[in-house]
């Protein structure tokens, strides 16, 4: 349970209100008091809204509270009706850069006597869960400092965090989002992680995820026997922080405040995110650490595959200059052609690989991080293997503090690809790395941190003028998409190739995470435990499963046993009317779908159609 955190902390008063009505005056009685209680919708758990809201209250003298809650944030708040206005309104004009609000609702309540300012108060549970849950989000600028600072405790620390960044759906187990509810119950906070995560004012409090080198996940690297690799260590230092650039400064944040859209602001912000994402090239390369992630780089020098743990799952990587290495990937992974992503250092690597617009850039360095589906130069100094006959290269920056720094101590440019063997489900844990990669990768870089939710890497193309999404998962799910209507709860199935799940709930469509081909037993099981947790994480029996008319399909079978109504929706009609609903379109429309065959709603193969309703 959270505990109750009073205003008496760094960087905000204590407000004695008998002083304060003297020094305005308004003993006379002439003040009114007012009390609020005011409900936060949205994504605002896990992205350090109730120290904000702490912080606001502090500067306006206000009294009360503020708590996690299922249906989102609780917040009771007393004072001067003008002050409690303003309070709101800076609610929602200066909200965290991670957070969403969708909603605030407020309603006048009777004032409470001797009320000892303004606290963070327990969290609560057990009503209908209404709250959103933040998706994944790549390392912030603050803590890529951090752990190139040879000075700082978390110096080469590869799970730094904090409430701006850092893993969030792919830990939960259970809401609302609090530590005991998430992977990282098993980690026992240190002394001065305990401080941070106290402290309203430090911005780790309450970052369920913070760790340090003391208390937090462990590296290992092991074998490809599954045999762990001593490594030689030593504590020689390499980084050092420029002192032009200053990431915790406020203005990092600042600049998404008011934002129409995130991307829009990243595009804004394209002089300030290059270098700071750069900051981390600052290592001097003379002067090798030893430690799992050195040792890990050095196996991927020779042209071995290394299986890494990340975020959502593994990836496999392998240097992508060294050709021979990429075939041998091809081969072991069963994957013949299909393109493989890279992952680069930074922006000015990808540039050399690729020609990159501003847009693309924006969506490279952005939060979400994902791949980004740019066009090859001519010149392209990488494996002919990674993506042939292609005029496009997956890239995509290090968006994790593991991959940051994996991405100093090896080759420059990584193969990174799912791991799993072709048509597989992506591999997450590490008992499990090691029984469904062997004979795959070389050697495994893993850690001790459980993964709750198996999410891969989403991918997204420039497209007629706008960045598109082309797979939908880490950095994106399970952010909702905004409906034009409200509902009953109904689940949507997907199909058979390329898997995805669908909630809808009110107005609010909840996409999960990509699962891919529904083509064995193993993608069966993932299937059956995504379309759990999303109607568990936001308490929603579906009262309608939406299917395929494929009668063969995994997913309209999944549907037909499990003892609810259905609805059978032909597969193209179905693309249409998501793009129509994604848009939020209600009114006579023609599309054209060409997306291959799909079984009719007359029982015969269908192509492509053009479909007018």
């Amino acid at each position: 349970m959270d505990r109750a955190f009073g205003p008496n902390r760094r960087g905000v008063r204590r407000v004695d209100r008998l002083a304060e009505l003297e020094d305005r005056g308004a003993l006379s009685g002439s003040l009114q008091r007012e009390r609020r209680r005011i409900e936060v919708r949205g994504i605002v758990q896990g992205v350090g809204f109730r120290p904000f809201a702490w912080r606001l209250a502090g500067r306006f003298g206000l009294d009360g509270f503020v708590r996690n809650a299922s249906s989102g944030v609780l917040i009771e708040i007393e004072g001067e009706p003008d002050d409690l206005d303003r309070f709101e309104a800076a609610l929602r004009d200066e909200a965290p850069p991670l957070a969403r609000i969708d909603s605030i609702n407020r309603q006048v309540i009777p004032s409470v006597c001797g009320e000892p300012g303004f606290v963070i108060s327990e969290s609560t549970g057990g009503e209908a869960m209404q709250t959103l849950i933040s998706p994944d989000i790549a390392t912030c600028p603050a803590c890529l400092a951090d752990i190139a600072n040879p000075a700082g405790r978390r110096y080469r620390y590869a799970f730094t965090n904090c409430t701006d960044c850092g893993p969030r759906y792919t830990i939960v187990e259970a809401v609302p989002y609090d530590r005991p509810f998430t992977t990282m119950k098993h980690f026992a906070l240190c002394p001065d992680c305990q401080r941070e995560y106290d402290d309203p004012a430090d911005r780790r409090f309450h970052a369920q995820p913070n760790a340090c080198p003391v208390c937090g996940p462990k590296l290992e690297l092991r074998d490809a026997g599954g045999q762990r690799i001593d490594v030689c260590r030593n504590d020689r230092k390499q980084a050092v922080i420029p002192v032009g650039i200053r990431p915790d400064a406020p203005s990092w944040r600042s600049r998404l405040v008011g934002r129409s859209t995130l991307l829009n602001e990243l595009r804004k912000m394209d002089c300030h995110v290059a270098p700071l994402l750069a900051m981390t090239a600052n290592f001097d390369s003379q002067q090798a650490v030893g430690d799992e992630i050195s040792a890990a780089g050095e196996v991927l020098r020779r042209g071995e595959i290394v299986a890494i743990k990340g975020i959502g799952g593994f990836h496999l990587a392998v240097d992508a200059s060294n050709d021979d290495a990429v075939r041998c990937l091809r081969t072991r992974k069963g994957r013949e052609q299909k393109p493989f992503a890279v992952m680069v250092r930074d922006l000015a690597a990808a540039r050399a690989l690729c020609e990159i617009g501003a847009d693309e850039e924006a969506a490279l360095a952005s939060p979400q991080a994902p791949i980004v589906l740019l066009r090859k130069r001519a010149d392209l100094p990488l494996a002919a293997s990674i993506a042939p006959g292609n005029d496009r290269l997956g890239v995509m920056l290090p968006y994790s503090p593991l991959h940051v720094l994996l991405m100093r101590d090896g080759p420059e440019v990584l193969v990174m690809t799912s791991a799993n063997f072709s048509e597989e489900p992506l591999v997450a844990e590490n008992a499990e790395a090691l029984e469904r990669l062997a004979g795959i990768a070389d050697a495994f870089l893993m850690h001790d941190r459980p993964i709750a939710r198996r999410c891969d890497d989403s991918v997204v193309v420039h497209l007629a003028g706008a960045v598109r999404l082309v797979r939908r998962s880490r950095g994106y799910a399970p952010a909702p998409i905004r409906l034009a209507e409200s509902g009953l709860p109904v689940l949507g199935t997907g199909g058979e190739l390329k898997n995805a799940l669908c909630l809808a709930k009110g107005g609010e469509a909840f996409m999960s995470q990509h699962i891919g081909d529904m083509k064995n037993y193993e993608a069966y099981r993932h299937f059956d435990d995504v379309a759990a947790h999303l109607q568990r994480i936001f308490s929603a029996d579906a009262e309608l499963l939406v299917h395929d008319l494929h009668p063969a399909y995994m997913t309209t079978r999944w549907a037909l046993e499990q003892g609810r109504p259905t609805l059978g929706v032909q597969h193209h009609h179905a693309h249409l009317a998501s793009c129509l609903a994604e848009h939020r379109c209600d009114g006579p429309a023609i599309g054209l779908t060409l997306d291959g065959v799909g079984y009719g709603a007359d029982g015969a193969a269908w192509g492509g159609e053009v479909l007018v309703g």
